[in-house]
């Protein structure tokens, strides 16, 4: 079976897509640094700020979401 041109070219579009849109962003691991807490960076497909959640899992940074000062509620 024959891989046609079309199937190939739509492959790497799909694989193209950067992951920041669904909020899956790369780090610049050669400058992350730890703030005491997380790992902080910036990603390298859309320079957004992000820190690292867990392992391999990178989003953008919600702390920057908080005003200054404020304490989280507690679950």
């Amino acid at each position: 079976m024959t891989r046609t041109k079309a199937s190939t070219s739509r492959r790497r579009t799909i694989s193209a897509i950067p992951l920041c849109w669904l909020n899956r962003h790369t780090p610049d691991r050669e400058h992350a640094q730890w703030d005491g807490k997380h790992f902080v960076s910036t990603c390298t497909q859309c320079n957004a700020p992000i820190r690292r959640r867990k392992k391999n899992v990178w989003l953008k940074d919600w702390l920057d979401d908080e005003p200054q000062g404020a304490t989280p509620t507690p679950k």
